[in-house]
């Protein structure tokens, strides 16, 4: 099997781990990093791997947060102060090194014309996946899109991450004990008469049988040091869990400042409740929840919030990460798309539009003059 990456930041960095231990002797593998500098420092250096040793906050089902075990400094640190904070994991010494040789890694997604993929995992930031979407599409190869976000597009093909990271340079801390889900999204509220398996949820899309070889191939393939990977009937209710919460846990910690675990505190707990009030109201408008499913009921999701913030107690999310960096944020396919369908049905979105200028405000502060 011939597998190809594209992209090098924390998630691409975390699936290139993951696969590397089988390359070469039971697949190809080419890993796409269009950085130049970085490309020549994972050649010459490797990539260096830090496992975070950071055990998950465990609670009862009524969670009481910890004052204690939050940073007493966190209210007081400037930006620089907090990427500092970041880039102080690589101090130590690394875990393991991890070579690519110089044919494995390439500049562009030009090259993978020659290289002719069969799977091809792209793990970019959300701005940049439909164009990725289109200039991939002659390709034969399973695209596998792994990226933040609202997906309502029919036959793509998502994985979901159930882990998380940060990368400088070649350098990559990552939690362990993650997880993949990979699967071909269906609309919420479409049938697709073929391909639905029995007893599977009714309009699935499934793969022909050698994309499920492939598929289920992926899937053996990833090293669960790192992630597991599991091949899911439906991927679309999950992607649509993970961007729930990511609505509720990114922009708040990016327009905070603050630690994941912060979050539960009971400043931010009304706030968390009228955002996901105000989601669940626009996405049940817009025929976009799936019907009697227990997983979105205002119950469940504040719990995979909760679950979420325990896990990462210590991290900071993703999207302070690219405001402290000066770098675009994913709101415009969070909490802006919330408010912006918000709009178009007529549903009043104030948490989340207030939240999501604040982060764009934040954000102003940090880019280059």
């Amino acid at each position: 099997m011939r597998i190809a990456i594209v992209g090098a930041g924390p998630v691409g960095m975390l699936l290139a781990a993951a696969l590397h231990h089988r390359a070469v002797k039971d697949f190809e593998l080419r890993w796409v990093v269009r950085n130049k500098a970085l490309r020549k420092s994972v050649s010459h250096k490797g990539l260096l791997l830090f496992p975070q040793s950071t055990k998950p906050v465990k609670a009862a089902k009524s969670f009481v947060p910890d004052p204690s075990r939050i940073p007493p400094e966190t209210e007081e640190l400037t930006p620089p102060d907090r990427l500092a904070q970041l880039v102080a994991c690589f101090e130590r010494k690394p875990r393991r090194t991890l070579r690519f040789e110089d044919a494995q890694l390439m500049t562009s997604t030009d090259e993978l014309d020659e290289f002719s993929p069969e799977v091809v995992l792209v793990a970019v930031k959300a701005h940049s996946v439909l164009r990725l979407r289109r200039k991939l599409a002659k390709s034969n190869a399973i695209t596998i899109f792994v990226a933040n976000g609202f997906w309502m597009h029919p036959g793509m093909d998502l994985g979901v991450l159930l882990a998380g990271g940060f990368s400088d340079g070649n350098r990559l801390s990552y939690g362990r004990g993650g997880k993949i889900l990979l699967g071909r999204l269906k609309s919420p509220h479409a049938e697709f008469l073929l391909a639905q398996p029995e007893n599977g949820p009714p309009g699935a899309l499934i793969y022909n049988l050698r994309e499920l070889e492939l598929m289920e191939e992926l899937t053996k393939a990833l090293d669960p040091d790192f992630i597991q990977g599991e091949l899911v009937a439906d991927i679309y209710p999950h992607m649509l869990q993970k961007a729930i919460v990511n609505c509720l846990v990114n922009p708040l910690s990016a327009a905070s400042g603050e630690v994941n675990g912060a979050l539960l505190e009971p400043w931010a707990g009304g706030i968390v409740a009228a955002m996901l009030e105000e989601i669940l109201s626009v996405l049940k408008t817009a025929s976009f929840l799936p019907e009697d499913d227990e997983r979105f009921t205002n119950n469940a999701l504040l719990s995979a919030f909760e679950e979420v913030c325990r896990a990462t107690f210590h991290n900071r999310s993703s999207m302070q990460v690219d405001v402290l960096r000066g770098r675009p944020t994913e709101l415009p396919h969070l909490n802006m798309l919330v408010a912006h369908l918000g709009e178009r049905y007529g549903i009043p979105c104030p948490l989340n539009r207030t939240v999501s200028e604040m982060v764009l405000m934040t954000s102003a502060f940090h880019q280059p003059v």
